[in-house]
C-alpha cells in the first residue's frame, strides 16, 4: 500500500531526520531555496558530488545540512554536533515537515 502523506522519522541510531518521499533531481533546488527562505537560516555551503547535493546551514545557531542522495531519491537531515541533534530534532522535523510536504496531501 503506498504511503499517501509523505513522514518524517527520526533516526536516533544515525542522528538524523530521515524524510520519507522519492524526490527528483529537479525538486531538490527549489526545496533547498524554500528551506533557506522559510526557516530564514544561514546557508553555509551547496556542495555537490556524482550523485549527492548537500545544503550546510546554521539552524537555531546549530549548523545542520540537508543531503539528497540522487540514486535512491532520498533526502535527510543531520546536525554537525550530534549531542545539539536530540534538542533539535522535533522542531527541525516540525519545520521541515511544514515546508517539504505543505501542499503534498492534496496531490497525492
Amino acid at each position: 500500500m503506498q504511503q499517501l502523506i509523505p513522514a518524517i522519522t527520526v533516526d536516533h541510531q544515525h542522528q538524523c531526520l530521515q524524510i520519507q518521499h522519492q524526490f527528483s533531481e529537479s525538486q531538490i533546488d527549489a526545496l533547498f531555496a524554500r528551506c533557506v527562505t522559510e526557516l530564514q537560516c544561514q546557508p553555509t555551503s551547496l556542495e555537490q558530488g556524482a550523485d549527492w547535493l548537500a545544503l550546510s546551514f546554521y539552524y537555531q545557531e546549530e549548523l545542520c545540512w540537508l543531503r539528497y542522495e540522487a540514486l535512491a531519491g532520498s533526502l535527510w537531515a543531520e546536525c554537525a554536533n550530534s549531542a545539539h541533534f536530540q534538542a533539535l530534532c522535533e522542531k527541525l522535523k516540525k519545520d521541515l515537515g511544514l515546508i517539504i510536504f505543505q501542499g503534498q496531501e492534496n496531490k497525492m
